[in-house]
């Protein structure tokens, strides 16, 4: 299986042009669509509106909701206890990406794509952890 993360939605049409081109590419590849393909993302529903949506449509991409902290206090307050006091970096990532975590095994390849998230200095430190 592979996993592509750090993917900020297809609105992010960079980020969204990542993941059709690789899709392709595995495709060409692989022309009987046995590549299982999981896309972790910050937003489905854009995912669901732009070009994704036709390989998800064809079963060659499980779409996967990352959990954002945000919307959930209790859970962003114990990552953040656990961030802060225990010095676990990648305490949110684990949040985050829990779902999608569940599917792995020790043939997974997981890449973060995220886009143009490479270009901005506070994100790296967070990308490199993820």
């Amino acid at each position: 299986m592979k996993i592509l993360y750090e993917h900020a939605g297809s609105a992010n049409h960079g980020c969204e042009a990542i993941v059709s081109s690789m899709l392709e590419k595995w495709k060409e590849k692989d022309p009987q669509g046995n590549f299982p393909v999981m896309l972790v993302t910050h937003d489905r529903q854009q995912d669901l509106r732009y070009s994704l949506s036709s390989f998800a449509g064809e079963g060659k991409l499980s779409l996967i909701q990352e959990r954002i902290l945000e919307q959930n206090r209790m859970a962003h307050l114990y990552y953040a206890a656990l961030k802060k006091l225990a010095g676990r970096k990648s305490a949110y990532a684990r949040y985050r990406f829990r779902d999608a975590l569940r599917e792995a095994d020790a043939r997974t390849m997981a890449i973060a794509i995220g886009g143009d998230n490479y270009c901005y200095p506070e994100m790296v430190q967070e990308l490199i952890r993820a």
